[in-house]
């Protein structure tokens, strides 16, 4: 667990990142294959509790991303390991909101009033 601690600190000395989480392999092609992301060349990804934790930046902004397949029990599980690991300033799920009502178009950008 040592050698694990000593990484994790070192990614967060970067200082804070934003927190994506994505539900399918897909979005993730996507988000490589842009360009945007630029994986941190000293510790590119972290395996902790079963995700890779994906580090790097978009356009200078500090990122972390996971993948959590379609399971909300991986999600829940993903978004708290990022929380509790890693210096996180925000988390943004990115994908489909299979979830949402018929006033939902695709391309839409949904704002929960409550998150849980």
């Amino acid at each position: 667990m040592g050698r694990l601690r000593w990484q994790v600190d070192r990614v967060n000395r970067r200082g804070p990142s934003i927190g994506l989480v994505m539900s399918y392999v897909t979005e993730n092609t996507v988000l490589q294959a842009s360009g945007y992301f630029r994986p941190w060349l000293v510790q590119p990804f972290l395996d902790l509790y079963g995700p890779r934790f994906h580090i790097g930046s978009i356009r200078g902004v500090n990122v972390i991303y996971a993948l959590t397949e379609q399971r909300t029990l991986n999600a829940a599980v993903t978004v708290q390991t990022l929380l509790d690991v890693f210096s996180v300033s925000g988390i943004v799920h990115y994908g489909a909101a299979g979830s949402c009502n018929d006033s939902v178009s695709f391309q839409d950008v949904s704002d929960p009033k409550l998150v849980a």
